[in-house]
């Protein structure tokens, strides 16, 4: 953001408002302090925003929740957000027209348990600086409005959004500054808005996406600093979208995924950080997958723990354990297909 020069303020609706400017162009009014503007009616928005006659920025906090909105139209000239901005709670809210202007928030950005059928508004959003979370909005099918974003810089969260198709609307995004979770999405396809990403920063969870039938749209991933869960996906069938990955950080956890075969996908993996843990998937009958897997974790409580995969022979887990070099207290291979060992 622009360095500006205060001239002077004045006082409007009880926020002060500093007036300034930058070789002569007017910029942006800075409403605000370091509290929170909370705003709990539409009417309240309308007279509110309305006093703000030009482009303006919110210096602190700025809350729009429980306040049963339909409309964003009055924040037309709203361009930033200093602290954390949060949309919450507006049944009534189907789309974020009206931020139209807005091209970065500060802080964290919530868009949580609203109406929204889409999040056109957002199309200038070029940065959040803290954690950006998008969950609990039932009605959403696309992201296609944040298309202009390139970097959150905390966490990025799309979770319980269960009509979402896909997240193609993230196709610029090209870096996040710590953990992604996807989590919850009954009816996301695939993955390919994060294709511009090579490095995650934290953790990378995906978790109960009950349509999700691949990763591709994850070929950039190289490195996971963080841990890495693939669980609980009913139509999994390939982990094919990973094949660039080589190191997770954290530990590795595959559970849960009804029809996954094989382990395909990970043919580039060599290092994990932690855990290995693969369990529960019906399916799974071999681990050649991990045939370039050199280390895991050898911490006090890291292990490798292959279990209650009932298509997987007992061998499988046992000839990994023998490759990585692992002791007897450092891996449990147990109720898998056979429970003879080698």
């Amino acid at each position: 953001m622009a360095s500006w020069r205060w001239g002077f303020g004045a006082s409007v609706l009880g926020a002060t408002l500093w007036i300034g400017c930058q070789e002569g162009a007017e910029e942006p009014l800075a409403v605000g302090g370091p509290g929170a503007i909370v705003i709990e009616s539409q009417e309240e928005l309308d007279a509110w925003a309305g006093a703000q006659k030009g482009a303006f920025v919110v210096q602190g906090d700025f809350l729009l929740e429980d306040a049963y909105l339909s409309s964003m139209e009055p924040l037309r000239n709203l361009v930033g957000v200093e602290g954390d901005f949060a949309i919450r709670n507006n049944g009534a809210l189907t789309d974020l027209k009206g931020l139209h202007n807005l091209s970065y928030v500060e802080g964290d950005f919530d868009i949580l348990s609203n109406g929204l059928i889409a999040l056109q508004g957002l199309e200038q959003l070029e940065r959040v600086g803290g954690n950006f979370e998008i969950s609990c909005n039932f009605s959403l099918r696309d992201l296609d409005g944040l298309k202009a974003l390139r970097r959150v810089d905390g966490h990025l969260f799309v979770d319980a959004t269960t009509e979402l198709i896909n997240i193609d609307g993230l196709s610029g995004l090209t870096h996040v500054g710590s953990s992604i979770k996807i989590r919850d999405n009954k009816a996301l396809r695939d993955l390919k808005g994060l294709g511009s990403l090579s490095v995650v920063e934290g953790d990378l969870l995906l978790i109960f996406n009950g349509a999700l039938k691949d990763l591709r749209g994850l070929n950039g991933i190289e490195t996971i600093k963080g841990g890495l869960a693939i669980d609980e996906h009913p139509v999994l069938e390939s982990l094919e979208g990973l094949n660039a990955l080589a190191e997770v950080g954290g530990a590795l956890s595959i559970n849960r995924n009804q029809i996954l075969q094989n382990l395909d996908g990970l043919d580039n993996l060599r290092q994990v950080g932690k855990s290995l843990y693969i369990g529960s998937n019906a399916l799974l009958s071999n681990l050649d997958g991990l045939g370039k897997l050199g280390r895991i974790g050898t911490g006090e409580r890291d292990l490798m723990i292959v279990e209650l995969n009932p298509s997987l022979p007992m061998s499988a887990g046992y000839e990994l354990a023998e490759r990585l070099g692992l002791a007897g207290h450092q891996f449990i291979v147990f109720d898998n297909l056979s429970a003879s060992a080698p």
